[in-house]
């Protein structure tokens, strides 16, 4: 009877709330996701397809595929939004929503495979989706064009981690496929090239069971990766800020940037600047601790790096540092979002932000590095744990919840007056582009006005008919 008990606190009763927490998060995201595009989805995804329907041949559309987008290259996400297209028959952003939190999921995955002998694996899993799946991460769950940069780009790199231990001919191909996914989902993807090349140092210098030829061939190609990137627009943009797009810019977004003090752009001393970097840095990595105080966020970023620090420094001789690996993928993409953004204001905005999603990953996986280096490990403190991180799950719901509710209104609001806003482009160009988008069948939106439009006819009744954005009637879809 204790070893059924035992078994059921174990392993049984963790493994039911697990689906369960992820059942109820994907519940909730269907029900406040919406099929309207938002900010850089309008001129990032729409304006690509729109672009593709319209290109003449094929060399014109891979061209348009291969354009980056700001400081980043974002061909995965842009193929991706295709495919969806193509199977779907429109570019629904309530299926991109989907996609990209299952991608968020699936990281969960990847912590299973490295934990999946473990006695107490889901109890230790249980809370690293407690704390990865919540609220605090909404400025990206209910954002398509954020999420699949911010989720997307984690997974692929998580992946390619994980395929490079102990790395064969095949194992190699597949990381460099992961690679290239993350290197074009989103400019942070390049660190994989670092981290990938820290896994074969490790396997081939510290283990030594692999041979060196895999790290040297690793090495060239990431010199070259690296190299071209440089070389492209988006990463002359990222690194010095060259090459900014001015069509349809907004002149007052660009007043507004020039009047930040000195100190804000990069006329402070270097000492001011390195500072601030070094605030926003630990501030991004703590934001999951704090919603409105800063310092609270800085100091538990100094903490999690130390204590990565430690468990990295322990792990050394250790044959699977895996979950190591992917922790310090996070901290070195902080620090590239660092690098790319400290320049333009104070951290206080980062908390709350998108950005967040880095300190809710390291979080997770720290949960789960922590119960693997723990050598007395019980039922009772991993139950303590799983606590702790449901009361900051409902913690963050309690506090977002509003947020969520006030975000999906607005964005319905401003939906029937019939407007896709953008910041930092003109009115006149985003809803252009997206009444073409439409006219072309690309994207297809709901009616309005909405809600009531989609309620009012019952249950079972026709779907009424469509309006498009110019205000004539349309027929139904």
């Amino acid at each position: 009877m204790t070893k059924i008990a035992g078994r059921l606190a174990a392993q049984v009763l963790p493994l039911i709330l697990l689906v369960a927490t992820i059942t109820l998060y994907f519940s909730f995201i269907m029900q406040y996701a919406l099929n309207i595009p938002y900010h850089d989805g309008v001129v990032d995804f729409l304006k690509t397809m729109v672009l593709v329907d319209r290109a003449d041949n094929f060399k014109d559309s891979v061209s348009i595929f291969l354009a980056g987008y700001n400081d980043h290259q974002t061909t995965a996400s842009r193929l991706l939004v295709y495919a969806v297209y193509l199977i779907q028959g429109e570019v629904n952003f309530q299926t991109l929503m989907a996609i990209a939190n299952i991608g968020l999921t699936m990281i969960l995955l990847l912590f299973y495979l490295r934990i999946q002998h473990e006695e107490l694996r889901w109890l230790w899993l249980l809370a690293a989706a407690l704390v990865l799946l919540n609220l605090k991460n909404s400025a990206n769950i209910f954002f398509a064009q954020s999420a699949f940069p911010y989720f997307l780009c984690y997974l692929y790199s998580f992946a390619g981690i994980y395929v490079l231990h102990k790395v064969t001919i095949t194992r190699f191909a597949l990381a460099l496929c992961f690679c290239a996914l993350a290197s074009f989902t989103f400019a942070a993807g390049y660190a994989l090239w670092i981290l990938g090349g820290a896994s074969l140092a490790h396997q081939s210098l510290v283990q030594k069971n692999r041979s060196l030829g895999y790290l040297a061939a690793w090495v060239l190609l990431a010199c070259g990766a690296l190299g071209l990137w440089i070389l492209s627009d988006a990463g002359a943009l990222a690194l010095w800020h060259l090459g900014v797009n001015p069509e349809a810019v907004d002149e007052a977004g660009i007043v507004g940037l020039a009047a930040l003090p000195n100190s804000m752009v990069g006329g402070a001393p270097l000492t001011d600047l390195l500072v601030r970097h070094l605030i926003w840095f630990f501030a991004i990595l703590g934001s999951a601790f704090s919603h409105d105080d800063a310092a609270i966020a800085i100091g538990a970023g100094v903490l999690l790096v130390g204590a990565l620090t430690v468990f990295s420094f322990l792990a050394v001789r250790k044959d699977d540092i895996r979950l190591e690996l992917c922790c310090w993928f996070v901290v070195a993409s902080a620090a590239m979002v660092t690098f790319g953004r400290a320049k333009f204001g104070l951290p206080d905005p980062v908390l709350n932000s998108r950005y967040t999603v880095m300190s809710l990953l390291l979080v997770a996986a720290m949960v789960v590095l922590s119960q693997v280096g723990i050598k007395k490990r019980s039922v009772a403190g991993s139950w303590i744990m799983v606590i702790l991180a449901a009361t900051y799950s409902y913690w963050t719901y309690l506090y977002f919840l509003p947020v969520v509710e006030d975000f999906h209104d607005d964005r319905v609001v401003i939906f029937n007056q019939a407007k896709y806003p953008v910041l930092g482009y003109s009115l006149q160009y985003t809803n252009g582009i997206a009444l073409e988008a439409i006219e072309r069948g690309l994207y297809v939106p709901p009616c309005r006005p909405y809600p009531q439009c989609s309620t009012s006819s019952g249950l079972g009744a026709a779907t009424p008919p469509r309006r498009d954005d110019s205000g004539r009637k349309a027929t139904n879809p």
